[in-house]
This record gives C-alpha cells, structure tokens and sequence, in this order.
C-alpha cells in the first residue's frame, strides 16, 4: 500500500503561484480602469482592436464627433477629447474597445 501524498507538493512551484499573481494582475488592471473613467472636457485615450489601422481609428473618433490630437504606440490607440456626456459611448458604439483618461493610461500605452 503506498501512502496518500498532496498532489501540490508534484506541481511545479510557479502553478502553485500562478492563482494569486493573476488574482494581483486582474485586480490592479481593474484598479487603472476605475481611476482613468473618462472625464468630458478631457483627453481620452481611445483603444480600439490591435488589427483596426489608423484610417480605422480616424474614423471612430470623427464618427463619434472628435478629432485625433495625438497617437499612441500602435495604429490603433490614438487620443482625443470627449466632447458632449455621451462622448464615450459613442466611441464605443463606432467600436473602440476602451476609452479611457489618457493621463492615466500615459505610461502604459506610450501616449
């Protein structure tokens, strides 16, 4: 009869750490997104899908009623200001995926 072992003790250690590191990612990610909430008046970094162009990322902004006052590090991450309460909206109905204050987004994205 061969005695019982704790599974945990045959993983490797990063497995066994992998739950809290992505734990502390997702909640820091979470915190950035709830202190850069976009205010009206302000630049705003527009994010929109990683294969959009920036003819694409022109688009969204003039069609949400902006215009582009600076690039981010790729074609598809451009800043602008939000003009009117619904600015973010509808920047996301013309299909960027975030918008955000882009003083607060200013290290990460390069802007």
């Amino acid at each position: 009869m061969q005695p019982l072992t704790d599974g945990a003790a045959r993983l490797p250690v990063w497995h066994r750490w992998a739950p809290a590191v992505l734990l502390t990612l997702g909640l820091a990610l979470s915190g950035l997104l709830a202190s850069a909430t976009p205010q009206n008046g302000h630049a705003v970094a527009v994010i929109l899908p990683p294969w959009n162009s920036f003819a694409d990322a022109a688009t969204t902004v003039a069609a949400a009623g902006g215009t582009i006052k600076g690039t981010g590090l790729w074609d598809s991450i451009v800043t602008t200001s939000l003009e009117g309460p619904d600015g973010a909206e509808r920047l996301r109905h013309n299909g960027a995926w975030l918008v955000i204050d882009a003083a607060a987004a200013r290290g990460c994205l390069t802007l």
